[in-house]
């Protein structure tokens, strides 16, 4: 039906394309070899053979070139440079070609690729003492200092690499540390990891630093660290891609770990990167929530970023202003550290009170008072049971009856509330979950309708809210069953 390909044309026979035969070898690191092996090893093996084998066709028939045209053909230019010292020519030609045919090594080409993988494999074969035969023969063949540093550039970042950087003029080794990639696996000695780390900074690159150290932080100095993460919030190194939150956070724990960086700089840090936290952003930045709750001042100063005041004329806000409010309202809203809790983590009655009072005199003065009460009770709320089972635990069910404003009952009850998040259910399951919740907030107030009769009364109105979210269930369900 389909005419056959023609093996001759009137011009003579039919020419082969060695690139669109072999091109497919090169287009992907994993090649989907048609054989059955499932050892990844052995794949990889037998697809460096046909490889080497397609390259020494192509390098016979049309050398150098060829393979240039194979590398844009399949943007293989990475797979190609290593082979070719290993199956097509001598390490001596190659780097003459090197020398004299790679081009001026700009990022982005398929010929600085092969030529960064020639590079490669002549140092992995001969070691970094290479570099210096290369460098004598760029300058035989009338290539400057810049093209020596680019072609550095695309040496292995290890610290023999270094060394050799350290060798250049001084505004050299500048343009190294500020173009090089970044990609440091050597871990083996972590003072080289440092040194880089260094380097980094000093070239203004935090960011780079900073995905360099991936989520493995040990034995890196914290202050390095902190400098990293700080100047990330300073945009310094603007041109760089956003590191993983994930980066940021074993970042954050790693130097909270360490106990060396001061608490304030520390919980400064952690309330601008507080949304780069993710939801569990309260157990990575504990110096915040350290001082959010042991220091009244701090607590009122985010009261007066995310509310306006009661009777005042609130202030035109920015964008600055917007982001520090959003943060606030993520912080607040994720609080579950109790008012007054020491910095050990201690919860004693009289630092309670003490926090407490100071901060509802603070926002008093800020016109925020209601706005403290409200944050109080939804805090409060997310707090656990005390050792007797009943809950709130003491002396934060003081709290809600001594200060006994309409605003810390209802930040109480809506923290109670929220705090039960998603829940899952049948379509035929009726309220038993609401009621199993009621039966406990009625017998929290049951506990407490002689020594906290207020607090009392809020928990069986939590309870009663319950038992008319059960009722309601129960109607939905047989409602379903039904096939309404």
């Amino acid at each position: 039906i389909y005419p056959r390909t023609p093996q001759s044309t009137p011009d003579g026979p039919r020419r082969r394309d060695t690139v669109i035969r072999h091109g497919w070898l090169f287009k992907n690191g994993w090649v989907d070899l048609p054989i059955r092996e499932k050892d990844y090893e052995r794949r990889q093996d037998i697809a460096g053979y046909f490889r080497k084998r397609a390259l020494i066709e192509l390098f016979a028939e049309e050398g150098w070139n060829g393979l240039l045209r194979l590398a844009n053909h399949t943007h293989g230019g990475w797979i190609i440079g290593p082979l070719v010292v290993d199956a097509c020519t001598s390490l001596e030609d190659a780097i003459e070609w090197l020398t004299t045919s790679a081009g001026e090594l700009d990022r982005g080409h398929e010929t600085t690729n092969i030529a960064a993988g020639v590079f490669g494999r002549a140092i992995g074969q001969e070691g970094h003492g290479v570099i210096q035969r290369v460098f004598s023969a760029a300058d035989r063949n009338g290539r400057d200092k810049s093209w020596k540093t680019r072609l550095i550039l695309l040496a292995p970042e290890v610290k023999a690499t270094w060394d050799i950087v350290e060798t250049l003029e001084a505004s050299e080794q500048d343009h190294y540390w500020r173009s090089c990639t970044g990609q440091i696996w050597d871990r083996d000695d972590p003072s080289h990891l440092q040194y880089a780390l260094e380097k980094l900074l000093q070239a203004n690159r935090p960011v780079t630093a900073l995905k360099v150290c991936h989520i493995d932080f040990s034995g890196i100095d914290p202050e390095m660290v902190m400098l990293m993460l700080e100047g990330f919030l300073q945009g310094i190194e603007r041109d760089s891609s956003l590191p993983a939150s994930y980066y940021i956070q074993h970042a954050i724990d790693h130097v909270e770990a360490s106990g060396q960086i001061d608490r304030m700089r520390l919980a400064k840090l952690e309330f601008a990167l507080i949304k780069a936290l993710g939801f569990d952003g309260e157990h990575h930045a504990a110096s915040l929530y350290t001082v959010l709750m042991s220091q009244p001042e701090v607590f009122v100063e985010l009261l007066c970023l995310l509310y306006k005041p009661r009777n005042g004329v609130a202030e035109e806000g920015d964008e600055n202003k917007k982001y520090a409010a959003e943060n606030a309202w993520t912080i607040l809203h994720a609080c579950s550290r109790q008012p007054g809790t020491l910095p050990d983590g201690t919860v004693t009655a009289e630092a309670t009170s003490t926090f407490v009072k100071k901060v509802r005199e603070l926002a008093k003065e800020a016109d925020r008072l209601e706005a403290c009460d409200s944050q109080l009770g939804e805090i409060i709320a997310r707090g656990r049971a005390d050792a007797d089972g009943v809950f709130p635990s003491e002396p934060f069910r003081d709290v809600i009856e001594s200060v006994g404003t309409d605003q810390i009952f209802n930040g109480f009850e809506v923290g109670c509330f929220n705090k039960r998040g998603v829940t899952m259910r049948s379509p035929f399951d009726a309220g038993d979950q609401e009621r199993t919740l009621a039966a406990q907030y009625r017998a929290n107030a049951q506990a407490l309708q002689f020594t906290h009769p207020r607090l009392a009364a809020s928990l069986e109105n939590m309870a009663k809210s319950y038992d008319r979210h059960g009722h309601s269930e129960d109607l939905e369900a047989r409602l379903r069953r039904e096939g309404h």
